[in-house]
């Protein structure tokens, strides 16, 4: 089979059947320039691990400092380039 077929398939059965959900948390990074300091904002996904839709986004918290993630229990992982 084709990867459309099978893409297809998938998102037949999602609506037949109901997606499967899965909920994703991550802290979004940003640059704040009027402060020039990082940021950070909590995210929470609701994501389909059959079609990849994603069915809901919600912002936990909003403007964080890397000490406020670390107080809440959050680990830091630097990702991306080296």
């Amino acid at each position: 089979m084709t990867l459309k077929i099978k893409k297809r398939i998938k998102k037949l059965i999602c609506k037949c059947a109901g997606h499967n959900v899965v909920e994703e948390r991550y802290a979004n990074k940003y640059y704040f320039v009027p402060k020039h300091r990082w940021q950070y904002d909590i995210l929470t996904d609701e994501v389909c691990v059959r079609c990849g839709k994603r069915l809901n986004r919600e912002y936990e918290a909003m403007d964080l400092t890397r000490a406020e993630l670390l107080q809440r229990e959050w680990f830091i992982e630097k990702t991306g380039r080296k």
